[in-house]
């Protein structure tokens, strides 16, 4: 009888032994950032993980294009996407310094041939900004403007 027993427990056990670890999903996501970034920084020393967006929603003004991370610090694109889904072109880029409640950021308008760079601290925009028009292909008008 132990023997009839052995015989059927035996194949049972074994197959309990060998039941694989199944991975979550996002687990799987974390562990892949990690090699990404592992990859990236054997690449180019201090180079962390670069996410780009793989659904960009049509008729979007503004939405988070990439996001790169270097030494810890972090630089997002936001762009606008036409009606096929398809990037039309970067109107913003946002930097994060490791460490510090300060942005720098850089807007774009191509459509008036602009661009507008200032900061924020804490969520507060800076008084002080600077902007750029461009008048021509060579030529540009430069200001820097103090909002009180």
């Amino acid at each position: 009888m132990r023997r009839i027993l052995l015989f059927v427990c035996s194949p049972i056990l074994i197959l309990l032994s060998c039941k694989k670890n199944e991975v979550s999903p996002e687990q799987k996501l974390v562990n892949q950032r990690k090699a990404d970034s592992a990859y990236n920084s054997n690449i180019t020393a201090g180079l962390g993980n670069v996410f780009v967006e793989e659904q960009l929603h049509p008729g979007s003004s503004n939405q988070l294009i990439f996001k790169l991370s270097f030494n810890q610090d972090t630089l997002s694109g936001y762009g606008k996407v036409n009606s096929s889904g398809a990037l039309e072109y970067l109107n913003a880029l946002v930097l994060a310094k490791q460490g510090s409640n300060e942005l720098f950021i850089s807007e774009f308008y191509p459509d008036i041939s602009k661009s507008r760079m200032y900061t924020m601290t804490n969520n507060v925009k800076s008084n002080i900004v600077f902007d750029i028009n461009h008048i021509s292909k060579t030529k540009l008008f430069a200001s820097l403007l103090d909002f009180d």
